[in-house]
C-alpha cells in the first residue's frame, strides 16, 4: 500500500500555513473521530502513528514494520489504527499497482 495525506479538509491551515492550526485541528480528529468513537484509551499510540505516517508520506508501508516503530505489539491494531485513520479523512491508502 502507498500512503496519501490528506489536507483537503484543512483549508485553514494551508491559506495561513499556522501550525497551532493543523496540530489543534489533528488533535480534534483524532479524539472526537477517532479515540471517542471507538473507545481508544491509548491516545499517545494514536499520535505516534500518525506521526510516524506523515514522516513517510508517499512511501509503501507495513502494518507489521510500523508495529515495531510506534510501540505495540500486535499488527491488527496497526491496521485497525489505519482504518480508523482512513474512515475520519486524516489519510488515504492507495493499493500497490504491479
Amino acid at each position: 500500500m502507498k500512503l496519501h495525506i490528506n489536507l483537503e479538509g484543512f483549508p485553514a491551515f494551508l491559506t495561513t500555513e499556522n501550525t497551532d492550526i493543523l496540530t489543534t485541528l489533528v488533535d480534534h480528529n483524532i479524539y472526537r473521530y477517532i479515540a471517542v468513537r471507538h473507545n481508544i484509551r491509548d491516545i499517545r499510540l494514536l499520535k505516534r502513528l500518525l506521526l510516524f505516517l506523515t514522516s513517510n508520506c508517499s512511501k509503501l508501508i507495513s502494518a507489521s514494520k510500523f508495529k515495531h516503530h510506534i510501540g505495540t505489539k500486535s499488527t491488527a491494531t496497526v491496521l485497525e489504527y489505519l482504518n480508523f485513520f482512513r474512515e475520519s479523512y486524516l489519510i488515504q491508502l492507495i493499493s500497490k499497482f504491479s
